[in-house]
Parts: C-alpha cells; structure tokens; sequence
C-alpha cells in the first residue's frame, strides 16, 4: 500500500451501497474503478454472520481490490466501555470477532469506534483508560497479521498510551469539521498535524447546510471543508494509507451514491496533482 499512487488509495465504503449483497457492493465498486473498498460487516449482520466459508470466498472477492479496509461502524450500538458489565462484554467479543474477521478477509486496515460515557458512568478519565487497555487487546488479538488498526477519534494521547506501530487513528474529516460551530478548514488542517504520526485512514465526505453542518453530503453539497487545502496538506504530512469515502451513507440509493463517490474521487485526484 506505501508504493500505490493516490487515485489507488482512494476507495469506497459499503455503508453507501445499502441494499447490495457483499459481491453485488464489491462488483459494483470495481466497475466505478475504484481499487480500494471498506467492508462493514454490521452492514450485513455482523462479522459472526459470515462463516469461515463465507470469509474464505468473501477474501477471495476482495483479492481484486488494491486496498481493502474493514470498519466497525455503529456495530448495532456496542459500547466497549459500557456501564453494564453484560453490554459492555458484549460489544468487546465483538469486536475482538471483528479482529478475526479482519485477519480472515486479510485486510490492510481495520478500524472501530471507541468506547464512550453511559450516563450511569464509567468516568471520563476511566472511558479514556478502558480505550486504552482493549486497544492493547486488539492489537494483540490481531497477532502478525500485516494490518493497521485505529480508533476513530481526534484524542492523539490514546493512541500514544497504546503505545504499539500497529494501532493509530482513522481521521474522519467531515467529522473534524463538526466538533464545534467554529470549526473551520484551518482548524481542522490543525488538528491533522496533530495526528498525522497516528493516522492510518481517513473519511472523506462533504459538510454543508450552512449552520447546521450536515455531513456525508456529495461535493457538489460541500460548503464546510476546502479540499482545495485539505488534499495538499494530507500529501505534504506523508501520510500512505487509505483515503475513504463515506458518502450519503444515510440514504438507499447506491447507485446515486457511488456516482457521488466517483465524483469526488476525480475532485480530489485533481487537487493531488
């Protein structure tokens, strides 16, 4: 993946092709050109949906992609961090089935979201170590697998507390720009240098709607993020990895999606050059 170009590192998520099967999403994103795809299993029930068979055929149809990645997305609401020590068991078996999964399909990267507050507690301080701890446990669950792994989340200490090469961050950049009502382009180019040693992924989507800052839009719907600023940056920080689109990952038609998604990868292969 370090010596592919960028218009091959650019890919697509399967949660904006709601309504395919795996092959039909896999198929689909091939004939767009893209050479990079995210797979989210909970978008068809689950990693322990797929039988080892399943996962065998599943890696040989993504054999076909340059760059695969794996995300967790919601995973039907887990909270690694829960307050209830059944639901929060229960989120980290898993995930930790995502790990496998991940190791199954062989893919480059797998990221998943972090733990967060219950209102009955845990504390902050104690969610922030929990992160920290079932990160290690990932990281160990995923053995020598050749794979990246990453919280998605703008707290670099976490990662740095991991403390292991093969765990970082995902950077979703429509989410950067929504943490606060002032958060601008410059901002965010801020908080990039910030992780940039940490990040293995990005999310890319555009953010409009003018105070609300509606994200997963299409670029022609962008009027938050200058990516005019934002591309250069991300290549001049060195960073190699997957750059992944998460566009109108609300909506069912996949077809308007992925034509959104080929859009934007033109846009941004353009400002790359």
């Amino acid at each position: 993946m370090q010596n592919l170009d960028f218009a091959h590192r650019i890919g697509v998520s399967t949660l904006c092709l709601r309504g395919l099967s795996p092959s039909a999403a896999i198929d689909q994103t091939l004939e767009a050109g893209f050479a990079a795809l995210e797979f989210t299993p909970i978008s068809y029930g689950g990693p322990e949906a797929f039988s080892p068979a399943e996962r065998r055929e599943l890696r040989r149809q993504l054999s076909r992609f340059k760059v695969v990645t794996v995300h967790s997305s919601g995973m039907g609401g887990a909270n690694i961090c829960s307050a209830d020590p059944a639901r929060r068991e229960h989120a980290r078996r898993r995930y930790l089935e995502l790990v496998g999964f991940a190791r199954d399909v062989e893919a480059d990267v797998l990221t998943v979201h972090p733990g967060g507050m219950d209102p009955e507690g845990p504390t902050k301080e104690e969610v922030f170590a929990q992160n920290v701890e079932f990160g290690k446990e990932m990281a160990r669950a995923a053995g020598t697998a050749a794979m990246q792994l990453g919280y998605e989340l703008f707290d670099a200490r976490i990662g740095r507390q991991i403390g292991r090469k093969n765990f970082g961050v995902l950077f979703d950049i429509g989410h950067a720009s929504r943490r606060a009502p002032a958060v601008d382009t410059t901002a965010v180019l801020a908080m990039i240098d910030e992780l940039s040693d940490q990040t293995v992924q990005y999310h890319v989507h555009g953010v409009g709607e003018a105070e609300k800052k509606v994200d997963h839009l299409p670029f022609a719907s962008n009027t938050w993020l200058d990516y005019e600023r934002l591309v250069p940056h991300i290549l001049a920080s060195g960073f190699r990895g997957p750059l992944i689109l998460e566009i109108g990952i609300r909506t069912e038609n996949w077809a308007a999606n992925l034509q959104d998604c080929v859009v934007a990868r033109q846009d941004l292969v353009q400002l790359a050059k």
